[in-house]
């Protein structure tokens, strides 16, 4: 995730709140009803509850368009099933204007979900199926805790409050503007409690921002009984700021909030939403257990992802970069990291550098992980790295500088990683520097937000999770990390750094469809519903990392597992992601961001080829090849894919049932 940064006249940063409320007036509002979706095709727009317990079964409400005679629904993983027990039609509210005669029939799906007791922890897509096609995912969480659904009776206060035990897992819903959920809370011993509130994917798309508040009832001069708050927050761990305003790139997001109880006693805990927004599909997960929180819930994407904070840098970490690209001999003459193809879209920039020769593979595959000392804020404290390296440290308090020492050759390429395993952003934002002996900035890991190109206010920064750099000159460089803010720390705001020699690799590989604007969100990329007879194009984004963007160099993009009937060509694109607007960068573009391809499939059905009643999982599978040889087989994405009816027959054949 990508983390914006926001400075007044004075330079210092602006509070969380204070960003999110500049964004939330600047950005353009996203439509929340009815969801996007092309004409004939299901269109899921939410689900409740959104988790399930792990051997046990739950019955979920899955709202949506295009979901008449529903029939299935289909997971991916395995040790999760479901059954459609009701379809019906959603009746308009009395008050929809009744001139929009625009807004699709909305339709509401009662299916019985199972988890068995082997069922992986975290969240597992979940997609309804019918004759129209597959649907749009929604994620629904699998978790160990026994589940309760919050009361239907109004719990807005202390006094009115709904009395749960821990461990739990609560459903509930802010379904009005104003409104907050009031849980009462025993506590019997001394002890720490962790409160873990998710959102779905799809309340994130109506911007539902939760807040989470604890009280004790401690009294006052008025009141004796009055609540006294005592612990708060509203820092959340997910995308709160979107790319562009495309509802698809949205997370849910998770809200987390940890408390030492002091004594036994009786608490309430508040859950309400920033700005008093409220509607229906503001729908939460409330996970209460005691001790620290466990990171098993956390929703793991099996997509590669080389620029998040998130990402883990294993021991292994190398042998993955290596395993996207190919060694070349040692004889053999060096990468050029920026030259361009005539062969390749490149946009048409013309860069050259000097051949540079390839890292040894047999020296380049371990590192050694080494534990900042402190004090270490100054360079005569700084421990000394050897590359390659991974720094452990943390930020133990506000203002927390750690500095380290390396040396690097005239024309050695680096690469420099940075993971933040437990805070991350917003709450924890990493700033990476390299300075030289003279103290003069060489590189940082902040630049302009890159998908905020197309606006032209020069405050619009992001910090990134990687930063690569050639360096001019032989001698001493050092590396300080810090927050960005200089007012956070503690002991969750560790970091990892990995310090490593540049290796030359096929990076992210991102299904997208024609534009990034808000037409974007009328077709979903993860799933293909091709009529017989017609043909739909899937476009992907392909990063070049570290000086793979070569001549000689080349990505194999190859479908696997396609439905009987079904062909797969190659096209060209007419168009292009990069933004119109020039703007000057803070430093070269090429240190933060990778060099991009366009890479574009075109899926034909044959008039005759027989429709399919459960989706074909089509494996979307790249080689690396490096002069003539290719790499190792790297799965890219899996897709799910029906070949249906024209919707105007599909239409008529639920009409007939």
């Amino acid at each position: 995730m990508r983390q914006l940064h926001c400075s007044g006249v004075s330079g210092l940063p602006l509070s969380a709140a204070s960003l999110f409320l500049f964004l939330s007036l600047a950005l353009p509002l996203v439509a929340q009803s009815p969801v996007a979706h092309m004409p004939g095709e299901p269109a899921l727009a939410s689900i409740f509850p959104i988790g399930v317990q792990r051997g046990a079964a739950a019955q979920v409400e899955i709202r949506g368009y295009g979901l008449e005679g529903a029939y299935a629904v289909w997971f991916v993983a395995e040790g999760v099933k479901a059954q459609v027990e009701s379809v019906e039609e959603v009746k308009p509210a009395e008050t929809k204007k009744k001139e929009d005669k625009k807004v699709p029939v909305e339709y509401r799906v009662v299916a019985r979900v199972e988890a068995s007791p082997g069922s992986l922890l975290g969240a597992h897509p979940l997609r309804l199926v019918s004759s129209r096609g597959v649907s749009n995912p929604v994620l629904l969480h699998v978790f160990d805790e026994s589940a309760i659904t919050e009361v239907k009776t109004p719990h807005q206060s202390a006094r009115e409050a709904q009395k749960i035990a821990f461990p739990v897992v609560v459903h509930g819903r802010i379904g009005t503007g104003g409104q907050v959920d009031f849980y009462e809370l025993d506590v019997s011993k001394p002890e720490r409690v962790s409160f873990e509130l998710t959102t779905s994917r799809e309340a994130a798309t109506v911007r539902f921002r939760p807040q989470l508040a604890l009280y004790e009832v401690k009294g006052s001069w008025f009141d004796a009984n009055r609540p006294v708050r005592v612990a708060f927050t509203d820092q959340m761990d997910g995308e709160m700021v979107v790319v562009a305003t495309d509802p698809r790139e949205r997370s849910g997001t998770r809200l987390s909030l940890q408390h030492r109880f002091p004594k036994a006693g009786r608490y309430f805990l508040e859950v309400g939403s920033l700005f008093g927004k409220g509607g229906p599909d503001h729908v939460y997960q409330l996970r209460i257990v005691p001790g620290d929180p466990a990171t098993d819930g956390r929703h793991q994407t099996s997509d590669w992802q080389e620029r998040s904070f998130a990402r883990r840098l294993e021991a292994d970490w190398l042998r993955s970069l290596w395993g996207r690209t190919v060694k070349k001999d040692t004889s053999a003459v060096g990468q050029h990291p920026n030259s361009d193809s005539a062969g390749l879209a490149s946009g048409g920039l013309e860069r050259t550098s000097t051949p540079v020769p390839l890292p040894d593979r047999a020296s380049a595959t371990e590192f050694a992980t080494l534990e900042e000392k402190e004090p270490n804020e100054e360079p005569p404290q700084a421990l000394e790295i050897s590359i390659p390296a991974l720094v452990e440290g943390v930020i133990e308090r506000p203002n927390d500088v750690d500095v380290f020492r390396f040396k690097a050759s005239r024309g050695q390429r680096l690469a420099f990683e940075v993971e933040t395993p437990e805070a991350t952003t917003p709450r924890f934002n990493p700033l990476l520097t390299i300075v030289d002996s003279n103290g003069t900035e060489v590189l940082t890991n902040i630049q302009r937000a890159p998908e905020y190109k197309s606006v032209t206010s020069y405050y619009l920064r992001s910090l990134n999770a990687k930063v690569i750099n050639t360096f001019e000159q032989e001698g001493d460089y050092w590396l300080r990390i810090r927050d960005i803010t200089s007012r956070n720390g503690g002991a969750g705001f560790r970091y990892r750094v990995l310090v490593r020699q540049q290796i030359p690799h096929v990076g992210e590989i991102e299904v997208q469809t024609r534009t990034r604007g808000l037409e974007d969100g009328k077709a979903d990329p993860a799933r293909l519903n091709l009529v017989a007879g017609e043909a739909k194009k899937l476009t992907l984004a392909v990063d070049h990392e570290e000086g793979f963007f070569n001549p000689a160099n080349v990505i194999s993009i190859v479908p696997e597992g396609l439905p009987e009937g079904v062909s797969a060509f190659a096209a060209s694109s007419s168009y292009s992601l990069e933004s119109r607007v020039r703007e000057e960068p803070v430093f070269k573009e090429e240190s933060f961001l990778p060099r991009k391809q366009n890479v574009t499939l075109v899926f034909q059905a044959r008039a005759d080829a027989p429709l399919t009643r459960m989706p074909a999982t089509v494996q979307i599978v790249a080689h690396a090849i490096v002069d003539g040889k290719p790499s190792s087989r790297l799965t890219v994405k899996a897709i799910p894919m029906m070949v249906v009816r024209p919707p105007e027959a599909a239409g008529l054949n639920q009409a007939r049932r």
